[in-house]
């Protein structure tokens, strides 16, 4: 079953950033959608996609624009989506123990570590 997500396509401003960003990354952009359903960027899904909220973006500026789509650009390339789903699968089998609970948890921050230091 996929996520729906209700988003509607980026302004020409956050589009022309995020070609940008991938072209520095070396990587093609990714679909990403405007929407009101996060309260910061992220991406998710097998096939990534990075939803953003515009409003927030237009709040930080354009310099800084860049560097949200640089940092989410960084999760895709080093797999953080499938990585996150596996940790979700993990956790799904082994629910009861904690040694998978602070697994998946540490997982999830050496991601944002490396998409931070990137």
């Amino acid at each position: 079953m996929a996520l729906k997500v209700r988003g509607r396509a980026l302004n020409s401003r956050n589009q022309a950033l995020l070609e940008r960003a991938a072209a520095a990354a070396k990587m093609r952009p990714p679909r990403a959608w405007a929407t009101e359903f996060v309260s910061v960027s992220a991406v998710f899904g097998l096939r990534p996609t990075m939803l953003v909220r515009e409003e927030k973006l237009e709040e930080i500026g354009e310099e800084a624009a860049y560097h949200v789509f640089l940092h989410e650009l960084e999760h895709i390339r080093h797999g953080d989506p499938l990585l996150n789903w596996i940790g979700q699968v993990c956790l799904a089998l082994h629910w009861f123990n904690p040694l998978v609970w602070i697994g998946v948890r540490e997982l999830r921050a050496s991601g944002e570590m490396a998409a931070d230091e990137s």
